[in-house]
């Protein structure tokens, strides 16, 4: 008796979605941890630098020797304007600037600053990996410096010069933003303010969305629907109060989840400085835009299941018709973690735009980079996605499918999706 009923429950909780979600979340990780992995084999060992030197004296020979032996030189004249196009032509990552006394500071134990420029590609963990060779190359100069003035007999400099002839003097160029820093802290700074934004709308559309799909399975299971239909109600009120009851529940649940994360997250958080806060502030324009960005990706994942959810069975057939909006949360979310949107091959960024989660998961960086374009046109591309599976689902609470969950027609194919598509084709 026991094995029987091991046998049932296993059967019922071990259906085709559960394990389709779990196989294909597992491929995707694996594809990430292989990009992951080759894209740092490719990183070059070789960095790619422009080089403008203010000072002919001893060491600013020296290091101009050191950089031409250890790096790819693209330019060497005086213009800092024309060596950052020149760089970015060449897809660069710094330019190295060494100041007229850099020499005579040193040999008089004043530790100097050595400037460096360094282009930032993009926000993602896996656009700016190159930084790190030059940063490995900065320390051995010190080093190299170091020996040098051992060998030449200046022992007499002050020794915390002489162990540590210079320092760094940052700025990172990010798009067409200029922020005193190096990459690591601005980057940083944008990843702080954002990097919780995926996960919220992906909760925010899956808690509101599983909301409005385990009801209708429920009323579809018990027969409420039948009797809610037959009420002297307009069906697009039916439809738009689903939506809009589930946008509100998944607003309170998302926001009680988030008090949560925010207080987790304050241990970790590092200081700022001012002059970084105000060039990566939003105002309220900014909130705005973030604000009907979520909004609309929100109502176009509701209605997507309000559609999803004509076919729906009973409460336990509902769950599984969740699957195919949940992984199209996951891929922007993994996508833009680990690449900026910006920095996506064509063919990849047209994919991920054509999907409605992606505008409020990369809104907050696109708002701070100053990219108000790339948003608004994704609340347009939002609204419209919305305003037509609205339409698609008050068409279907006016047809037979709402209440039998399937058309008599033995030729569709099992995808929902689909099905509505090849249909549509059809009567046209």
């Amino acid at each position: 008796m026991f094995g029987n009923l091991l046998k049932k429950e296993l059967k019922e909780l071990l259906n085709l979605y559960s394990i389709l979600f779990i196989t294909i979340l597992a491929a995707v990780y694996g594809m990430l941890g292989q990009a992951i992995g080759s894209a740092e084999k490719s990183v070059p060992k070789t960095p790619t630098i422009a080089l403008i030197n203010k000072d002919n004296s001893q060491l600013g020979q020296f290091v101009d020797e050191f950089f031409q032996k250890s790096a790819k030189i693209v330019y060497t004249g005086d213009s800092k304007d024309q060596a950052m196009r020149t760089l970015e032509a060449s897809k660069g990552i710094a330019l190295i600037v060494i100041p007229r006394n850099f020499s005579t500071s040193i040999l008089s134990g004043i530790k100097e600053q050595l400037e460096v420029i360094w282009i930032a590609k993009g926000t993602g963990l896996m656009d700016n990996s190159g930084h790190s060779a030059l940063y490995q190359q900065l320390e051995a100069l010190k080093r190299a410096i170091t020996q040098s003035l051992l060998q030449g007999g200046y022992r007499g400099i002050d020794p915390d010069v002489l162990l540590d002839p210079f320092q760094l003097k940052e700025e990172t160029t990010i798009r067409n933003l200029r922020v005193q820093g190096p990459p690591s802290l601005v980057i940083g700074t944008i990843q702080s303010r954002s990097s919780m934004i995926p996960v919220l709308v992906l909760m925010l559309i899956m808690m509101s969305g599983m909301t409005v799909i385990s009801s209708m399975g429920m009323e579809k299971e018990n027969r409420t629907l039948e009797t809610l239909l037959t009420l002297p109600v307009s069906r697009n009120h039916i439809v738009l109060s689903k939506i809009v009851a589930s946008a509100v529940t998944g607003l309170i649940l998302a926001s009680i989840y988030m008090v949560g994360m925010v207080f987790y997250m304050r241990p970790f958080s590092f200081q700022i400085p001012d002059e970084m806060k105000q060039m990566l502030s939003l105002g309220g324009m900014d909130y705005a835009l973030f604000g009907l960005s979520l909004f609309f990706a929100l109502m176009a994942g509701l209605s997507l299941f309000v559609v999803l959810a004509s076919f729906a069975k009973d409460y336990r057939s509902s769950q599984g018709l969740a699957f195919p909006v949940t992984m199209l949360g996951i891929v922007p979310m993994l996508l833009t973690m680990f690449k900026d949107y910006v920095t996506l091959p064509f063919a990849l960024k047209v994919l991920v735009f054509l999907i409605p989660f992606t505008h409020p998961m990369i809104a907050m960086k696109e708002l701070m980079l100053n990219n108000q374009s790339l948003v608004i046109l994704g609340i347009l591309y939002s609204a419209a996605f919305s305003v037509g599976f609205v339409a698609l689902a008050t068409r279907i609470y006016n047809s037979e499918r709402i209440l039998v969950g399937k058309t008599k027609s033995k030729k569709e194919i099992s995808w929902p999706i689909l099905r509505l598509i090849l249909r549509k084709f059809r009567k046209v």
